[in-house]
């Protein structure tokens, strides 16, 4: 590409930066679909229309002989008169210019579409709708056999008069004829004829649809009305009528018409289909151009907030006084220095990456706890970390981690005590859930402090080498021996620094995780079967089973949510019933039993099993998900398998044919629960 373009592009490129509005142009909307094409997020100001122009373009740009771009300038950016004017308009002092109000041209989407003409062929003859309608019979009056002669006489008369070319003597007649038979669809049908003849297509459609509400399949009512359809340049109506007529009772007349009639109805669909397509398109054009308007409008909001809050955090001075954990380190925090001086409060991507084992998805952690906890809250927290400097406070805390038990005990001391409600009030769940979860974070500070402690040892041990060049304990090193350890030692020191302070951090994180599934992993659920009746009817072989089951949740912290629960039985490995389904339920921790009732019948092949003992397997399948305070964890396959042992003998009732089987021993079966 020229220089002289590449400069007119960076010209411009630097024009659009001090005021995105330009890109609002209509007449540059092709670079502004190029540029979103590409990702770009424009600023909302590149899709107002109504813009102030906040920096006229460069002379540059604006008078090139060869412009890359060329769009319609408002009034405020047209050249001036003379090279004076140009010296004096373009100063070094940009932000005094005036600003004046550009008028853009009206964005095409917002305009409507305007129907080209269409040329269409045939004559049309001059509308009769305002003579007087005609005289039509009474469809409430009994028709006698008089009656019926009479029309018929007069409509021999009409049919001479036609044929003699007296068409006003022949509606005469006919309007006789209908008053004399208004149930006769074939005189309002030969009277439109007529009309059809006298070029009187609104008369003629009067009397084809009394023809046609007479008698619907009439096809000289649908013929004679397309016909007068055609003479008013209702191509479409009359292609309808025509082809139904000709469908029903075809003749060379509806044909002949039809050749005229089709070519205009073909291109009056056409048109319609193009510009129903082109509304269709503009439509979609308008609300894509309406969504990324609102996406940009959206993030340039996201940014704004974005920067007042990065402003405010930086105003502040980061998490705690000090920058960093009790006890310091060098350069205000964590060795390597951690951004803002303190700990992360969670992982990028809001959990741990992999989950946990039993019931902890990936990414299921928000801020790094599950349960809305987010750890940023206690680390930065300014009252909290001040407390966790006093030794008092952190022996408490140490106690707590190596002695959970003391938990409520150090509740009660005045000065541990609040340091523990505040932690216990930045948590949400139950009051057990926040002491569970409370109990964590305190092991988790106490890991960390820990690991400081740790981190300072190898930090000094760090600077201590077998080189005496580079070991600090050599105080009678030169300078020259101190220069050369600041050169080369210190690039190995940062490196073993970063690894520390990485390693020591994903230790941290991970043993979080682990203590906190430790805690609050919920235990599998316990099912047994309570009772199990069964009665067989030999003489309809139908065996039906009415099983209880008991649901107990052995968590003290976890609710369980079963739903997708069907139950079904079997007899010799073979299967005794259909699945039945069961009504989900939620069974809150520590409520006891939850008993679960199913009713099973089985097809007429299960006959065999109403003979003696019979060992039935009773299966429950569904669905389960843990509740643990707000956090919700994913669904898990649960299967109960039940094994009943029941005695069939027969009985007198209802019948000498049935047998009742029940559940042998009093306390119940156990079932095996698996949860996958």
């Amino acid at each position: 590409m020229d220089a002289s373009r590449v400069g007119e592009l960076r010209a411009f490129v630097e024009a659009c930066k001090k005021d995105p509005s330009l890109l609002a142009d209509p007449n540059i909307a092709f670079f502004r679909d190029y540029l979103e094409s590409l990702g770009a997020h424009l600023p909302a100001a590149a899709f107002t229309t109504n813009t102030k122009v906040s920096d006229p373009l460069p002379p540059s740009l604006l008078f090139s002989s060869t412009p890359i771009f060329a769009f319609h300038l408002p009034s405020s950016l047209q050249p001036p008169s003379s090279m004076d004017d140009i010296d004096d308009e373009y100063d070094d002092d940009d932000d005094d210019l005036n600003m004046r109000d550009a008028t853009p041209e009206p964005d095409e989407l917002d305009q409507d579409i305007v129907e080209s003409d269409l040329e269409l062929e045939g004559d049309i003859v001059e509308s009769d709708h305002q003579d007087p309608p005609q005289k039509m019979g009474d469809p409430s009056i009994d028709v006698t056999e008089e009656n019926r002669d009479a029309s018929q006489e007069a409509k021999s008369k009409a049919m001479e008069a036609m044929s003699e070319g007296k068409l006003e003597e022949a509606i005469d007649h006919l309007t006789k004829a209908i008053l004399l038979n208004p149930l006769s669809a074939i005189m309002y049908g030969t009277r439109a004829s007529v009309f059809i003849k006298m070029k009187k297509p609104v008369a003629a459609i009067r009397d084809a649809n009394a023809a046609l509400e007479i008698n619907p399949d009439s096809a000289k009512g649908y013929k004679t009305r397309g016909m007068a359809y055609a003479m008013l340049g209702k191509w479409e109506e009359a292609a309808h009528d025509l082809h139904t007529a000709s469908n029903m009772d075809y003749d060379d007349e509806i044909n002949a018409v039809l050749k005229k009639v089709e070519p205009n109805a073909h291109k009056i669909m056409e048109h319609r289909r193009k510009y129903e397509r082109l509304r269709k398109e503009r439509e979609e054009k308008r609300a894509e151009r309406d969504r990324f308007r609102r996406r940009a409008e959206a993030q340039a909001a996201y940014d704004k907030a974005k920067r007042k809050e990065q402003s405010s955090s930086r105003s502040s001075g980061g998490a705690s006084p000090g920058g960093g954990f009790p006890g310091g380190m060098p350069g205000g925090g964590f060795p390597g220095e951690m951004p803002g001086g303190g700990f992360p409060g969670g992982m990028p991507g809001g959990g741990f990456p992999g989950g946990m084992p039993g019931g902890f998805p990936g990414g299921a952690m928000p801020g790094g706890v599950p349960g809305n906890v987010d750890m940023s809250k206690i680390l930065n927290d300014p009252d909290l970390m001040a407390a966790f400097g006093d030794p008092e406070v952190m022996a408490a805390l140490q106690d707590v981690m190596n002695n959970p038990a003391s938990f409520a005990r150090h509740q009660a001391n005045p000065k541990v005590g609040p340091i523990i409600a505040k932690m216990m009030a930045k948590f949400n769940g139950s009051q057990k859930t926040k002491e569970l979860i409370s109990m964590s974070a305190i092991r988790f500070v106490g890991i960390i402090s820990n690991l400081q402690e740790s981190l300072q040892a190898s930090y000094s041990m760090s600077l201590i080498t077998d080189d005496p060049n580079d070991s600090p304990r050599d105080c009678s090193s030169s300078y020259k021996h101190h220069h050369h350890r600041a050169l080369h030692g210190g690039h190995s020191r940062s490196r073993r620094r970063a690894l520390v302070v990485a390693s020591s951090a994903l230790v941290s994180l991970a043993s979080l995780s682990l203590i906190l599934w430790l805690v609050l992993r919920p235990s599998t659920p316990r099912f047994s079967l309570l009772a199990a009746t069964t009665t067989a009817n030999a003489s309809s072989s139908v065996v039906a089973i009415n099983a209880a089951f008991a649901a107990r949740n052995p968590n003290s912290h976890a609710a369980a949510l079963y739903d997708h629960l069907q139950a079904r039985a079997s007899y010799a490995g073979l299967p005794l019933t259909a699945p039945s389904p069961l009504p989900p339920f939620d069974h809150p921790p520590q409520q006891g039993d939850a008993v679960l009732s199913a009713s099973l019948s089985s097809p007429p092949a299960a006959a065999a099993v109403a003979g003696g003992r019979a060992l039935l397997r009773l299966r429950l399948e569904g669905q389960l998900r843990w509740k643990v305070a707000a956090w919700v964890t994913g669904r898990h396959a649960l299967t109960v398998d039940c094994i009943a042992v029941v005695e069939l003998q027969p009985t007198p009732t209802p019948s000498p044919s049935a047998i009742v089987g029940v559940l042998q021993g009093q306390g119940g079966s156990r079932c095996s629960t698996t949860v996958a």
